[in-house]
């Protein structure tokens, strides 16, 4: 296998976006990336060659609270550390820019990873916005 190569703000078409969503989610609706991009604080790609197979991003309230957003790596790429380290450098970055805390919401299944790289369980809520 070649190498992956994490790069901090590196290009990603939303044609790629698109592919590396519909590869972990399935019923993935195609969706411009150009803009989601553009309101990030920070994210980070993992290339293996001109593939990309990772992303991972970090948004906030440039105040205290970022977010870990979208970390998602290949699914036949899983499991080789590529998504420790997208989340290792958006922390690095979310530090850099000043923020104390960096918060992640993830689904029960992920728990023990992001029990693995440091994060805690905490309660929080969410409400879909979805027009009824």
């Amino acid at each position: 296998m070649s190498e992956v190569e994490l790069i901090l703000r590196g290009e990603a078409s939303s044609k790629e976006m698109n592919a590396l969503f519909r590869d972990a989610y399935p019923e993935h609706e195609d969706r411009d990336f150009n803009r989601t991009l553009s309101r990030c604080d920070a994210y980070v790609v993992a290339r293996r060659g001109s593939e990309l197979v990772g992303f991972a991003k970090i948004i906030g309230d440039d105040d205290l609270h970022a977010f870990l957003l979208d970390p998602i790596v290949r699914t036949d790429l899983r499991r080789r550390g590529i998504g420790r380290q997208l989340v290792a450098i958006c922390e690095q970055e979310a530090a850099a820019l000043g923020y104390t805390y960096l918060h992640v919401d993830f689904e029960p299944q992920n728990e023990a990873f992001y029990a693995a790289i440091g994060f805690r369980g905490s309660l929080a809520g969410i409400k879909g916005l979805a027009a009824s």
